[in-house]
This record gives structure tokens, C-alpha cells and sequence, in this order.
């Protein structure tokens, strides 16, 4: 288990830390997760990601509906999933990119017009179709390929639409 050293306070333990603290320790957590994964150190990126994701667990638990918590729990599941895919561990990775779509479905519930987890949604219904083409299931492809589709024509529709709002 990790701690912070406080000038005033000596070690404090995460529980003892503000959500904004723990949740700027969990988006660290992620970062070291990318720098492990760009030197080949898939286990210690795993580990890493692991536990950026289980502090956003415990914040979601006591500040559920927060957006900055769930696109940081979406970016975890993300990054674990790219490690399996990247692994060859399909059904993992299938695992942490149907969490991560979860997320990102209740993300774009709780703010419809934000274009961004849209994208990202639509991103990982294409991921998810790459790995069960991979498994063998070319239906569970095709069906979520063609969510990836449907997805961006209409984020395609809602960016024309407000380019054309804009009088571009």
C-alpha cells in the first residue's frame, strides 16, 4: 500500500487524503502504468493500472456520479484492456473493454452532448469488435462494429450540426 509524506503530518494513508488528492494519485498511477507499458514492463503497467483502478473504486463509492472519477475509472479499464490485447489475453481484454464501455455509457447519460466520451465509447465498441474477431465471433464483431458505426455518424450529425449552429 502506498502513502504520502506530509511536511506537517508525517506519512498520511490514502484513506486520510481529499478525493482530489487520491484521485490526481490514481491519474499518476496511470501515467507510471503508460511509462511501464512504453519500456516493455506489461506486468509492473498491469500493476499499476490495477491500482489506479481499485483507488477510483473506493472514490466512486463515496462520490458516485462524479465525471472526473468515472473518465478516470474508464481510462484504467482502458489501458488494462490494451495490456491483455497486447498479451494475447483475449477474453481479459474483452473483460476491461466492456467495463470501460459501461463507464463510458453512464458518462455520456450523465452529460449527453459531450462529444468526447462519445468518441471514446464509439472507440472501444471498434476495440471490442477487434478482439471477437480475433476470438472467432464474427456475429459479436459485426454487431459491435456496426455500434461503432452508428456512433460516430451520429457524433458526425451533432458536429455538422453545431458548425452549421456556428454559421461555418
Amino acid at each position: 500500500i502506498w502513502a504520502m509524506q506530509h511536511p506537517d503530518r508525517g506519512v498520511i494513508e490514502p484513506e486520510e487524503m481529499e478525493p482530489a488528492t487520491r484521485l490526481h494519485r490514481a491519474e499518476a498511477l496511470c501515467l507510471m502504468g503508460d511509462v511501464r507499458q512504453t519500456k516493455g514492463d506489461l506486468e509492473g503497467a498491469i500493476e499499476s493500472f490495477r491500482e489506479a483502478l481499485a483507488l477510483g473504486l473506493e472514490l466512486t463509492e463515496s462520490n458516485p456520479g462524479d465525471v472526473s472519477i468515472g473518465e478516470s475509472l474508464a481510462k484504467c479499464r482502458a489501458r488494462i484492456g490494451g495490456v491483455r490485447r497486447a498479451r494475447g489475453e483475449m477474453d481479459e481484454a474483452l473483460r476491461e473493454f466492456r467495463e470501460q464501455k459501461a463507464i463510458l455509457i453512464t458518462l455520456v447519460e450523465l452529460d449527453p452532448d459531450a462529444g468526447e466520451w462519445r468518441f471514446q465509447l464509439a472507440q472501444y465498441c471498434y476495440s471490442i469488435a477487434d478482439v471477437l474477431a480475433v476470438q472467432g465471433d464474427t456475429a459479436g464483431a459485426l454487431e459491435s462494429n456496426a455500434e461503432y458505426r452508428r456512433l460516430m455518424e451520429e457524433l458526425t450529425r451533432a458536429l455538422d450540426a453545431a458548425e452549421s449552429d456556428k454559421g461555418v
